[in-house]
């Protein structure tokens, strides 16, 4: 028989009452069910509603950005402190496979300085130049959180 206990001042339930409500709203876990195996992850990236895409903002989305590049096998760069660098170089650079990608992120609002611009102008300068030996050796990219399912295309 299962007792309810009334909350304690506060609305919490302090000390043993606490662990004996809680234990009481829990079935017992005993025996080979209650040994999970750890979910495997998912065969797709989960992407957000697109009301939340255009809230993320650009840190948000490099690290997701970031994480779906190294679930699928890329090894990546990107200059934290650019205080001292060159202006307007790529947020992300990745390599994999005889691939390289630089990438500038931006939030759904962010625009591009004249910097980022420029370096943008080189490195697809850059990859028009070896579309004939090796398609897709180079690529330079701009990308938003609303390019989510293509850029989870490009880095499979």
């Amino acid at each position: 028989m299962v007792v309810s206990l009334p909350p304690a001042a506060g609305g919490r339930a302090e000390g043993s009452e606490a662990v004996t409500r809680e234990a009481a709203g829990r079935p017992q876990q005993e025996g080979p069910a209650a040994a999970h195996a750890p979910a495997p992850p998912p065969a797709r990236p989960v992407f957000p509603a697109q009301q939340l895409r255009g809230r993320m903002s650009e840190e948000a989305f490099q690290q997701w950005v970031i994480h779906l590049a190294r679930l699928h096998g890329w090894r990546y760069y990107h200059t934290r402190y650019s205080k001292h660098s060159p202006r307007g170089f790529p947020d992300l650079v990745l390599v994999r496979r005889g691939q390289l990608i630089f990438a500038e992120l931006k939030s759904e609002k962010g625009h591009l300085t004249s910097d980022q611009r420029g370096w943008q102008a080189d490195l697809a300068h850059v990859a028009v130049g070896l579309l004939l030996v090796a398609p897709d050796a180079v690529r330079e990219y701009l990308w938003r959180p609303s390019d989510m399912e293509a850029i989870a295309e490009v880095l499979e």
